[in-house]
């Protein structure tokens, strides 16, 4: 085996994309955090009725800086 070295931390000002792995109640709530601070955001819900909860609720709505 070869030892690899590990990519080097990003500063945190340097991100701009983030995930939430659960976009229920709370999972939800992050993502519309990060959305209204103009972060791209991927959810994924392991749920089997994710996608149809979500479709009660709308982030489209979420202001988002510049856009």
């Amino acid at each position: 085996m070869t030892a690899t070295t590990p990519p080097a931390p990003c500063a945190p000002e340097d991100v701009r994309r983030v995930a939430c792995v659960g976009a229920g109640v709370i999972g939800g709530g992050w993502v519309a955090h990060y959305l209204a601070r103009g972060y791209d955001v991927t959810a994924w819900d392991p749920a089997p009725d994710a996608e149809q909860k979500r479709a009660g609720r709308s982030i489209a709505q979420v202001p988002r800086p510049g856009r």
